[in-house]
């Protein structure tokens, strides 16, 4: 009797873990998709909406220092920025109390004032929950490069 209540016990457990797995996968795809589509559409009040006054985007690329933009240097970024199409693939998050961390892949095809900057990127991001919404406290962006050749 007892093994079976444990075991009862373990597999309520994992069933309700895995639970909150896909519905953290769910609600943090459809906040990311959200976010994204608003960067898109420049819909600033949308953008405004989702990013704590707290907010930071780093971008990380090979070659280059690492730049750091705070929230409004990053809103305003948008009048430079047109996203023409994006996809956003792998994408993982787990909670932590308050804190969601987020992490994805995601391809675009887009310009940045003249130059292009199309192509696939990786994302990690902070979510923060915020008198019950969740806000982006920080963005992480990164190139990935291909691997070392082994001999």
């Amino acid at each position: 009797m007892l093994r079976s209540t444990i075991l009862f016990v373990l597999l309520a457990a994992t069933t309700a873990a895995a639970a909150t797995v896909e519905e953290d996968h769910a609600a943090f795809t459809a906040l990311e998709l959200k976010l994204l589509s608003a960067v898109q559409a420049k819909q600033v009040a949308i953008v405004d909406e989702l990013v704590s006054p707290e907010f930071a985007w780093s971008l990380a690329l090979e070659g280059r220092p690492n730049a750091v933009m705070s929230r409004s240097e990053w809103i305003k970024g948008g009048d430079y920025y047109d996203l023409a199409s994006f996809d956003i693939s792998h994408l993982s998050a787990q909670t932590f109390g308050s804190l969601t961390l987020v992490h994805f892949r995601y391809t675009i095809a887009g310009t940045l004032g003249t130059a292009g900057v199309s192509g696939g990127y990786v994302v990690t991001d902070l979510w923060e929950k915020d008198r019950g919404d969740w806000k982006l406290l920080r963005r992480f962006v990164s190139r990935p490069v291909p691997a070392p050749k082994t001999e």
